[in-house]
C-alpha cells in the first residue's frame, strides 16, 4: 500500500490472493508497471483519491475489478491486460482527465467502465468478449479514439443511471466519439448538435444527441446496449433498419417529432422504447423475441404507433404514464403476459388492433378516459380485455372470443361498453367486480361456458339492448344494477326466456338480485 507517496515504483511483482493487491491512497506520480495479479481480489490495483499515477503493462485476472480509479485524476493507464474480472477490467469512478491507452480487455463484466467520470481520454483500447465493451455512465465530455470493440455481448453503452430524461442530464450523453471507433468492424456514428445530415448505413452504433433533421436508413446493428440512441433530438428519421441482440433496439429519450418506420428489432431486451417523447411516430415496425417489451412508451405525449407488430415478447406493447397517444392497426401475438398494456395512462386510443395468444390480450390499469374501438382480443389465456381501477373507458366494436373471459372489469367507474362481441369464452363473456355507473348496450354475449354476464358487488350500472344467447348461465348479479332502459326503451334479449313483444312486459329474473322488466322476443328486436 502506498499512502501519501510520490515517485515510487512498484514493478514486476507476482501476486495471487484476495483483498487488494496494490493500493494507492492520496498518492501522486507513482509508477505501477509489469505486475501480474490474479485471484479472487476485490481489486488488482486500487488508485484512490490520487493524482498523476501511471499504471502500465500490468496483467490482472480473476478480480472483481482489474484496475480501479476512485476519485483519481490525471492518471495514465497504458498497455494493461485485464481478463476475466467480474465487474470491470478498468473502472474509473468519479475521476477525471485520466488517459486510458492501448489496453486489452477481455472476458470482463465491462471492459472499461466510466461512472460519474467526465473528461477522460480513451485511445486505441481493445475490448472483446466482455459483457459490455465500453460503458460510459452518468458522465459527459469523454473522448474516444480508435477503440476496437468486437464479440462483446454489448459493445458500447452510453447512458444515465439517474433519470435519463431530465434536461440537466443531457450532458451525460455529450461525448466526443468519432468514426475511428469500431464496433464489430463497423464505425461508430455519434453525432452531437448536428443538423440536416444523412447517416451512412454501415455504422455499428448510431447515437444522435441534440440533433435536428438527421436521417438514417438500412442500418444493420447488433450487440449494442442501444443500437440506435436518440437523445433530445427533433425531426430525425430512421427507416428500414434492423437491430438485433441488444439491450435497447431503438431508444428515444426526450425526443420530438421523430419517426422510426419499417424497422425491426429482434432478440433484444426492449425492441423500441420512447421515454418522455412528444409527437413521435412508430410505423410498420416489428419487434420479435424480446425478453421484456417489444414496444415501451413511458411519460410520453402524442405518440402514434401504427401498423406495428410484437411477437414472442414478455409484453407486446406497453404504455406507462403517457397521454394522448394512439395505437392503431397494431398486433401482439404469442406474448407471455399482456399483448397491449396501458398503466396510468390517460386519453389513449386503441383502434383496430389485435392481441392473440397472450396471457391477457389488452390490459388497462389506472388509465382513464381511454377509447378501445374495433380491436380483436381473442384466443388469450385469461382475459381478452382487462380493465382495472379506471374511469370513463369507452369500448366499442371489439371482438373478444375464445379467451378465459371476454371482458373483465374490476373497480371501474363510468364504463361505456357498446357493440362488442363477447363470444365462446371458456368462463365469462363479461365479468364485472366492484364497478359502478357504467352503460352496457348493444353487445352480443353468446356461447360463453359459465356465464354471459356476471356482476359481483356492482351498482348503478345500466344494461339494455344486449343479446344474451346460449351461455352456460346467461346472467348473474348480486348488486344493485338496472337491467333495462325503461318501458319505452326496453331491456335485453334472452335465449332462455321466450316472450311476446318487442319489448314485452314479461319480466326476466336475473340470477341473484336483478330483473329485466321489458325483455325482447326477438334478437335485436329493438332495432
Amino acid at each position: 500500500m502506498l499512502e501519501e507517496c510520490h515517485d515510487s515504483v512498484v514493478a514486476n511483482n507476482t501476486c495471487s490472493g484476495s483483498g487488494m493487491a496494490i493500493v494507492l491512497f492520496l498518492s501522486h506520480d507513482n509508477f505501477i508497471s509489469g505486475n501480474r495479479l490474479s485471484g479472487q481480489m476485490l481489486s488488482g490495483i486500487d488508485d484512490f483519491h490520487s493524482r498523476g499515477n501511471s499504471h502500465s503493462n500490468n496483467t490482472i485476472s480473476g478480480a472483481q475489478v482489474g484496475i480501479s480509479l476512485r476519485g483519481s485524476e490525471k492518471c495514465n493507464i497504458t498497455g494493461n491486460l485485464c481478463r476475466k474480472n467480474e465487474r470491470a477490467g478498468i473502472f474509473v469512478e468519479n475521476g477525471s482527465e485520466n488517459s486510458l491507452r492501448d489496453n486489452h480487455l477481455s472476458e470482463n463484466g465491462n471492459g472499461i467502465l466510466l461512472q460519474g467520470s467526465p473528461r477522460n481520454v480513451l485511445v486505441n483500447n481493445s475490448a472483446y468478449e466482455n459483457r459490455y465493451g465500453i460503458s460510459i455512465r452518468d458522465c459527459g465530455g469523454n473522448r474516444l479514439r480508435n477503440s476496437r470493440l468486437r464479440a462483446n455481448l454489448f459493445n458500447l453503452r452510453i447512458d444515465s443511471v439517474q433519470s435519463s430524461t431530465e434536461s440537466s442530464n443531457y450532458d451525460f450523453f455529450v461525448q466526443d466519439i468519432d468514426t475511428s471507433n469500431l464496433a464489430d468492424n463497423k464505425s461508430v456514428c455519434y453525432l452531437v448538435g448536428e443538423v440536416d445530415i444523412a447517416v451512412p448505413s454501415d455504422c455499428g452504433f448510431l447515437g444522435l444527441v441534440s440533433c435536428n433533421n438527421i436521417s438514417a436508413a438500412g442500418l444493420n446493428i447488433s450487440n449494442s446496449s442501444s443500437g440506435v440512441l436518440l437523445v433530445n433530438s427533433t425531426g430525425c428519421r430512421i427507416r428500414g433498419s434492423s437491430i438485433g441482440s441488444s439491450e435497447w433496439g431503438y431508444l428515444l429519450l426526450h425526443c420530438a417529432s421523430c419517426i422510426i418506420s419499417d424497422s425491426r428489432a429482434a432478440d433484444c431486451v426492449v425492441g423500441f422504447s420512447a421515454e418522455k417523447a412528444s409527437s413521435c411516430r412508430l410505423e410498420q415496425d416489428r419487434s420479435i423475441n424480446c425478453s421484456e417489451e417489444g414496444f415501451r412508451v413511458v411519460r410520453s405525449q402524442g405518440l402514434a404507433m401504427v401498423d406495428c407488430q410484437a411477437r414472442a415478447c414478455q409484453w407486446g406493447i406497453s404504455l406507462q404514464d403517457s397521454r394522448l397517444c394512439r395505437i392503431q392497426n397494431c398486433s401482439a401475438a404469442d406474448i407471455r403476459t399482456d399483448g397491449i398494456l396501458l398503466r396510468k395512462s390517460q386519453e389513449i386510443s386503441l383502434l383496430d388492433n389485435s392481441a392473440a395468444f397472450c396471457q391477457r390480450g389488452i390490459s388497462l390499469a389506472g388509465s382513464n378516459s381511454c377509447s378501445l374501438m374495433d380491436n380483436n382480443a381473442s384466443e388469450n389465456e385469461m382475459d381478452g380485455i382487462s380493465l382495472q381501477q379506471l374511469t370513463a373507458a369507452h369500448l366499442q366494436g371489439n371482438l373478444a372470443r375464445h379467451n378465459g373471459q371476454g371482458i373483465f372489469a374490476q373497480s371501474c367507474r363510468d364504463l361505456y361498453l357498446e357493440k362488442n362481441l363477447l363470444e365462446e369464452n371458456s368462463r365469462f363473456g363479461l365479468r364485472m367486480s366492484g364497478c359502478q355507473g357504467g352503460k352496457i348496450t348493444e353487445n352480443s354475449i353468446s356461447g360463453n361456458s359459465i356465464s354471459g354476464a356476471n356482476l359481483v358487488d356492482c351498482k348503478e350500472n345500466v344494461l339494455y339492448h344486449n343479446l344474451f344467447q346460449d351461455n352456460g348461465q346467461n346472467a348473474a348479479d348480486n348488486g344493485a344494477n338496472q337491467w333495462d332502459g325503461g318501458e319505452a326503451v326496453g331491456g335485453n334479449y334472452w335465449s332462455d326466456h321466450p316472450v311476446v313483444g318487442n319489448p314485452s312486459q314479461e319480466a326476466r329474473q336475473i340470477a341473484g338480485k336483478g330483473i329485466d322488466r321489458y325483455p325482447f322476443a326477438d334478437p335485436w328486436g329493438w332495432r
